[in-house]
């Protein structure tokens, strides 16, 4: 009895002392059994598993932080324009970003000092990697980085979408690529300049007539083809009411619990619902009607907002 019983009670002092953390090595188990041997090797086994799990989350809530330190703390002031964003992970870091990137110097070629509070102009984006996890999050940091760096030093709308495009088509792995937004509005003016790059659908509430657009992407995703120069489209003049939004499609395709998307039309009836109400207030209840739609289900993919008011 005492030939099983012994190395079996060592076994069991062992996976509990596992169960509270404590992956220290043990002394091996006596016994001239077989399967005692096998089960000793298993409980190795497990432990390294599981501190290699450990340090992978480790890892990750490093990496989530690190991102999570991208995102403004705070937005910047434009004269004429409310402008709001949120975001929120499927995983511990996401394939989603936004930015809004507040620039003292209205004008190409004035000295460019980035600023989150009252700015002459302010560069937008929203970006939105396939997949989600940490190599798209990688990607979409890449992009913010990259762009932060254009709008240090100067370059137009149209040239900051082409060196990204460029740039992320050497970077990426085949089959990868980056849907992206870039916009641009400027303190006490009336018109957002602004690029597509395959995300959509975009929405457009224009406060004069109550209705809807929803304008058009204007290129292909960046990182799939170089393709040359980016054009900008004509600017796009807003009305004091206007407002436009920019989300990924973790809100648009968001299911409740028999598979129906939150869907555009959703969206529209939260818009014009609040439409009155501030650019933080319309985002916060976007948020709150695609949480109630879901109703707890499981996140299945990245969600990002960013609402520009026109005041």
């Amino acid at each position: 009895a005492n030939r099983y019983s012994r190395p079996v009670e060592k076994l069991v002092a062992e996976s509990e002392r596992i169960a509270k953390g404590d992956l220290e090595a043990w002394e091996s188990v006596e016994s001239d059994v077989t399967e005692m041997h096998q089960l000793a090797r298993a409980h190795d086994q497990m432990r390294a598993g599981l501190k290699t799990l450990l340090k992978i989350e480790h890892d990750l809530k490093i990496a989530r932080s690190i991102q999570e330190s991208t995102f403004p703390e705070r937005l910047p002031g434009l004269e004429g324009f409310e402008i709001a964003a949120w975001n929120q992970p499927a995983d511990e870091t996401g394939g989603d970003t936004y930015d809004v990137i507040g620039v003292h110097g209205a004008s190409i070629g004035d000295k460019i000092v980035l600023t989150d509070g009252e700015a002459a102009r302010a560069v937008l984006v929203l970006a939105d990697a396939t997949g989600h996890g940490i190599g798209p999050a990688l990607s979409v940091t890449q992009l913010r980085a990259m762009l932060r760096i254009a709008v240090r030093a100067g370059l137009s709308l149209s040239d900051i979408a082409t060196y990204l495009n460029q740039q992320l088509c050497a970077d990426l792995p085949d089959g990868r690529f980056i849907t992206c937004w870039l916009g641009e509005v400027r303190s006490g003016e009336h018109a957002l300049n602004a690029i597509s790059a395959g995300q959509g659908p975009l929405v457009l509430y224009r406060a004069g007539d109550d209705s809807f657009e929803l304008p058009d992407t204007d290129t292909q995703p960046f990182g799939l083809l170089d393709l040359g120069p980016i054009e900008a489209p004509p600017s796009l003049e807003l009305s004091v009411g206007d407002i436009y939004a920019v989300l990924s499609d973790g809100i648009f395709e968001s299911t409740d619990p028999r598979g129906e998307e939150f869907g555009v039309e959703r969206v529209q009836e939260v818009i014009r619902r609040h439409r009155s109400e501030s650019a933080e207030a319309i985002k916060e209840e976007l948020r709150k009607a695609e949480a109630a739609f879901s109703q707890g289900a499981p996140v299945a993919d990245d969600k990002t907002i960013l609402i520009v008011k026109r005041v």
